[in-house]
């Protein structure tokens, strides 16, 4: 990303370009998770369970609430296509909420 330092130009703050490198696969799940507003689901992490809940109307299966110590190591493969950017890792997180469809990280990239 560029520097963008007009922003402050009116408000008499002193911006300073501070590089930071992109968050960490584990980094990143840690963030995605937090910025999630329901807890993430079998249907979720296994979009083989999610699709063929979808077809035949939402099993009990699908809708396990995973324990986050087992939603971290199932994300930590997926994260990265995030590319470590916090900002497209929390607009993936915050898109998980009550009712949403399953997760759909490829989705979310586009």
């Amino acid at each position: 990303r560029e520097p963008c330092y007009d922003t402050f130009l009116d408000c008499g703050i002193k911006p300073y370009n501070v590089p930071l490198p992109p968050l960490q696969d584990q980094e990143a799940t840690e963030l995605f998770l937090r910025s999630t507003y329901r807890p993430l689901t079998a249907g979720d992490l296994d979009p083989c369970r999610a699709a063929s809940a979808g077809a035949t109307g939402a099993s009990d299966a699908s809708l396990r609430i995973i324990p986050k110590s087992e939603a971290q190591q199932s994300l930590k493969d997926q994260i990265g296509a995030l590319g470590g950017e916090p900002g497209k890792v929390r607009k993936a997180g915050v898109s998980v909420r009550p009712g949403s469809p399953p997760l759909d990280l490829p989705r979310l990239l586009h």
